[in-house]
C-alpha cells in the first residue's frame, strides 16, 4: 500500500518546532524583557500574524509570558509581550546557570520610549541575521553616572570588534553631541569600544546627523578642547534603519 504524504509533522516533530518558538522567544525576552508582537514573529521565523498570536496566547496562559495593551492614541494601542519570572527561570537552559533579571512590569514601559526601543529592537534582529553576536541592550549595561552618555547597545561585528550603537530618532543639540563624542573618544582610547554607530530612521535625518557630526573640530576633555584629526572620525559611522548593518563600514 503507498503512503501519501500530507506536509505534516508527525506529533514529535510538531511538539519539537513548538518548544523550539517557545525557547527563542523567552530567550529573546530574557534579554529585552518586553517586545511587541511583530518582533517575536521575526524571532520565531513566523508570518502569519494568527501563528504568531496563538503562540504568544498559549504561552500566556502557560504562565511564561504577560500581556499588556499600551494606549498610543485614543483610539490605538499596541500589544506588548513580556517575560515573567516563571519564564526567565525556564529561559536558561539545563546546563546554563540561571541569572536573575527584570521580568515585565507594564507600569514601566513608557510611551515616550516605546517607539524608540521597538526600533532598536528590530534593529538587533537585522544585526544578528547579518552575524552580528553578543548583542547587549543598554538597560542591561549597568547604571550610568549622572550626564553620562550610555549606548542603546553593544554588539560584537563579523570582525569581532565591539561597537557601540546609537538609535537616533531625532536630533540633539551640537554642544550635546560633542559631549556624547567626548565620552565616546574617551571609552574608544581605554578599548571599551572599537567603533561607534548612529543608526536613523530615514535618509534625510541620516544626512543631517552626520553633517553635524563630522562638523564638530572639537571635543570637551578634562575642561579643554581636543582638537579632532581624521583618525577619530574613522571611528564614526551614520547610516540608517536600512543601511544597518552593512553600511557601519563606510
Amino acid at each position: 500500500m503507498s503512503v501519501v504524504y500530507t506536509g505534516l509533522l508527525p506529533p514529535a516533530g510538531r511538539n519539537a518546532r513548538v518548544q523550539e518558538k517557545r525557547r527563542k522567544v523567552l530567550r529573546w525576552l530574557r534579554d529585552e524583557i518586553w517586545s511587541t508582537p511583530e518582533v517575536l514573529g521575526e524571532i520565531m521565523g513566523l508570518t502569519a500574524r494568527q501563528g504568531v498570536y496563538q503562540t504568544l496566547a498559549k504561552m500566556e496562559r502557560d504562565g511564561y509570558l504577560a500581556s499588556a495593551d499600551i494606549t498610543i492614541f485614543k483610539k490605538s494601542t499596541q500589544r506588548i509581550v513580556g517575560i515573567t519570572a516563571h519564564g526567565l527561570a525556564c529561559a536558561f537552559d539545563a546546563d546554563e546557570p540561571f541569572e536573575k533579571r527584570p521580568t515585565f512590569e507594564p507600569s514601566k514601559v513608557k510611551l515616550t520610549t516605546l517607539q524608540h526601543e521597538t526600533d532598536i529592537q528590530l534593529l538587533r534582529v537585522q544585526a544578528e541575521r547579518a552575524g552580528w553576536t553578543n548583542w547587549m541592550p543598554g538597560a542591561r549595561l549597568g547604571a550610568s553616572q549622572a550626564g553620562a552618555n550610555r549606548p542603546d547597545a553593544v554588539v560584537v561585528d563579523p570582525q569581532k570588534r565591539i561597537v557601540a550603537v546609537e538609535v537616533e530618532r531625532t536630533i540633539k543639540t551640537t554642544k550635546r553631541y560633542e559631549t556624547i563624542l567626548s565620552q565616546y573618544l574617551q571609552a574608544v582610547a581605554k578599548g571599551q569600544y572599537a567603533r561607534i554607530v548612529w543608526v536613523c530612521p530615514t535618509e534625510d535625518l541620516t544626512v543631517r546627523l552626520r553633517r553635524i557630526l563630522m562638523g564638530i573640530s572639537a571635543v570637551p576633555i578634562n575642561g579643554k578642547r581636543i582638537a579632532l584629526e581624521a583618525r577619530h572620525y574613522q571611528l564614526l559611522s551614520v547610516c540608517d534603519y536600512s543601511q544597518f548593518p552593512l553600511a557601519t563600514d563606510s
